[in-house]
Formats: C-alpha cells, sequence, structure tokens
C-alpha cells in the first residue's frame, strides 16, 4: 500500500490514531511498544526508529504523522524530513510537554517541534498550558480533539435494557493516573450495582478474588469485538484519572454510543464535556449519589449525549478541514 500521507505509532493500541488516520485517508503504522524490562524496552525504541525510517524512504510520504508522547518517533521523521520534500505533524499527547520536555531532553523536544510544521494537542486547557509554560509554538499550536470513533458494523446502540440490569463499566488502562483500587472501595455501599472494569489488572497486582464476584468483575484485556459489546450492555460508563490536561478515550466511546458518563472532575473535561454528563466527587456518600442520580437518569443524559455527539462531530469535522488546509499549503 502506498500513500502520500502517513500516520507512524510506536504503541499497544491508540484508537485516536487509527479513528484519525481513516477520516484523513492516511496509511496507518502501528510497530508496538515493549512496556518492560528497562533493556527490553530500549531494544524495542532502536528497532523502531530504524524500522521507521526504512518505511519512509521506502513509501516517500508528503506528510507524516506521529504519534508523539516521547519525542524519538518523530526524530525519525524529521531526520527523514532533512533530505526530503514533506510535511512533520506530531500529534502531542500529554507525556510529551509533562512527562518527557525536561533536561536534557528539552533541547531535543525543542529542536523537533521547531523542525515540525504543525503541532497537534488535544484540548483547549493544553493550548493554555502551552502559552503559559512554553513559550515559541503559539503559530504552531493546532487544537483537535479525538474523533469520536464509529461504531463496529456488527454492534447496534442497545438503548433499552431490562430495569433490574443495572451494569456499569469501568474503562481502565490500570495507568498510573487511574485511582481504580481507590474508586472500587469507594462504592462498596451500594446495592443493586454490577461493574465491569476493563483492562489489564495484573498492573495494579489486583486479585480478582479479593472482591466480590457478583459485583465487581474484572475483564482482564478483551478483543475489540467483545468490548463494544460489553459497553452497549452498560446502563453507564466510567472513567478515571488524577491528570489534568487529559481527555480520556472512554468518553468519546461513551459518546459514540450515546450512553450516560461519569468522569473525574477536572478543569480539562469539564471545559469539554460542560454539563452535559456528571463528575465523579471524592467522598465515598457523593460518588454513590452521582451513580444513583445518573442511573436513576439514564432517559435524560442519554438525551444529552445524543445532543453532545451531534455538536462534537460537527465541531471536529470543522476542525479537521482547517488543519487539513494548514498542512497542505
Amino acid at each position: 500500500m502506498k500513500s502520500d500521507t502517513i500516520f507512524i505509532a510506536w504503541n499497544q493500541i491508540s484508537r485516536r490514531s487509527e479513528e484519525f488516520s481513516r477520516k484523513i485517508g492516511a496509511e496507518y503504522i502501528n510497530l508496538g511498544r515493549v512496556d518492560k524490562p528497562l533493556i527490553m524496552r530500549l531494544l524495542n525504541l532502536l528497532k523502531n526508529f530504524f524500522k521507521t525510517y526504512i518505511i519512509l524512504y521506502k513509501r516517500k510520504p508528503h506528510i507524516i504523522f506521529t504519534f508523539h508522547a516521547h519525542p524519538f518517533i518523530t526524530l525519525v521523521a524529521i531526520i527523514y524530513k532533512l533530505t526530503n520534500r514533506c510535511k512533520v505533524v506530531p500529534d502531542l499527547h500529554s507525556a510529551a510537554y509533562l512527562d518527557y520536555y525536561r533536561f536534557p531532553l528539552i533541547i531535543l523536544i525543542r529542536w523537533i517541534w521547531n523542525q515540525s510544521d504543525l503541532l497537534i494537542i488535544h484540548n483547549q486547557m493544553s493550548a493554555k498550558y502551552f502559552d503559559r509554560n512554553i513559550i515559541g509554538f503559539s503559530e504552531k499550536i493546532f487544537v483537535l480533539e479525538d474523533p469520536i470513533p464509529d461504531l463496529p458494523k456488527n454492534i447496534k446502540r442497545n438503548k433499552k435494557l431490562a430495569p433490574e440490569i443495572t451494569r456499569g463499566v469501568l474503562i481502565s488502562r490500570f495507568s498510573p493516573d487511574e485511582p481504580i483500587v481507590e474508586f472500587i472501595e469507594k462504592i462498596k455501599g451500594i446495592n443493586d450495582f454490577q461493574l465491569y472494569i476493563t483492562g489489564d489488572y495484573s498492573k495494579e497486582n489486583i486479585i480478582p478474588s479479593d472482591y466480590d464476584s457478583e459485583k465487581i468483575i474484572f475483564t482482564g484485556f478483551i478483543e475489540d469485538d467483545e468490548y463494544w459489546r460489553l459497553l452497549n450492555s452498560a446502563r453507564l460508563i466510567i472513567a478515571l484519572t488524577t491528570r489534568e490536561y487529559t481527555l480520556l478515550s472512554a468518553g468519546y466511546e461513551a459518546l459514540s454510543l450515546e450512553k450516560p458518563l461519569l468522569l473525574s472532575d477536572s478543569k480539562t473535561l469539564r471545559d469539554y464535556y460542560g454539563n452535559f454528563i456528571e463528575y465523579l466527587p471524592d467522598d465515598s456518600l457523593n460518588i454513590s449519589q452521582s451513580i444513583q442520580k445518573v442511573i436513576d437518569g439514564c432517559d435524560h443524559y442519554h438525551k444529552l449525549m445524543i445532543k453532545l455527539k451531534l455538536q462534537k462531530s460537527h465541531q471536529w469535522d470543522e476542525k479537521l478541514k482547517h488543519l487539513m488546509d494548514r498542512v497542505l499549503i
């Protein structure tokens, strides 16, 4: 397959990158990553570095998008650009400027960003962060949230569930910013509520048998079709983060399914979702009340999600058009 536009990722999975690539007709190439141990991670980075350059050399794309958390994936694209006519546009995830923007990497990162044609960031709060803390790139910043994913063809929105079914799905990758264990402890008092928790729970050393298997079900990693079926069967969807400047992919999936949504309370999430969803407080009593409020008002929140989905879909299409106009100049 040959494409004038390529999106390169070194990641396990990125629904944003996949959906974005599909929307713009780019060839999406994900070379994967290794999480541990350290020596294997370093070897994998080195392998992906050279493999990416070979791909670019053979494909000779005109536009290169990169999944930019650490700087090295975009470094390959910039090295290629030095001797070939092309545009390089990093898609900056929050780790790019919150975790890796440190001395001495900051020297390399600023050079890469200066050589890039545009810098995509995922929300308005991150744009404000750049304006305050990372000087010199305001002209290159372009805010583009995640596209709302299209449902798989075999999934039909399950809008009517039997009243006795009160199933919630907590979407998780068990990342350090997701207080999963603390949340489980705080919902123990909720009656008639069944919570499915997705993701690799071994990262938190969780032993499922330590929990009430009737109420708390750890799914582990599940395939995409099964994952969408599980979300479709839920009355509400939940996602957690303690990290500011982060929009959760779970929220976009809830929008796709038009499901009531409960999210951690942050300025970034409030800026995007406004009053269309419920936010989770810190204390156990109010968490229980928030969950019950959404369960009791499912029809109301479903209608709000339909409205928000239409609004955000239209806004995203307009932004994508403006982005591609700027890239193609």
